[in-house]
């Protein structure tokens, strides 16, 4: 999506439920503003689980973002080409080793509670 916006969330959350159409999802969220934004139209059978403010530990996207921060933070970039550049070698380790964001972003409690869903 080129934004993170109400208008492309909504997308999404068209495209989720084409994808999905005959299941009832619960969507959790963080408190992004795309996420309350009052343009998201709420698909039939698609209800939003947020998470409570300031709750990290519930987000485990939050352990990758803070892992990515390290190279990336307090930098300030000659080019979109130079950031692009650090970005992305940022990121080769989780392209190089895929189990490693698993391991970075899978809490206990995530992985067993996501272990039970049952899936057609």
């Amino acid at each position: 999506m080129p934004h993170l916006d109400g208008d492309c969330f909504g997308v999404f959350l068209e495209e989720l439920r084409r994808a999905y159409p005959d299941d009832a999802i619960r969507l959790v969220l963080d408190g992004a503003g795309a996420h309350v934004s009052a343009k998201v139209g709420w698909p039939e059978a698609i209800t939003p689980l947020p998470l409570p403010p300031r709750s990290p530990e519930l987000d485990p996207a939050e352990r990758w973002f803070g892992a990515l921060r390290g190279p990336l933070a307090n930098t300030a970039f000659e080019s979109l080409a130079a950031l692009e550049a650090a970005l992305s070698e940022a990121l080769r380790p989780y392209w190089e080793d895929t189990r490693r964001l698993a391991r970075l972003t899978g809490y206990g409690w995530w992985t067993a509670a996501t272990g039970s869903i049952l899936t057609s």
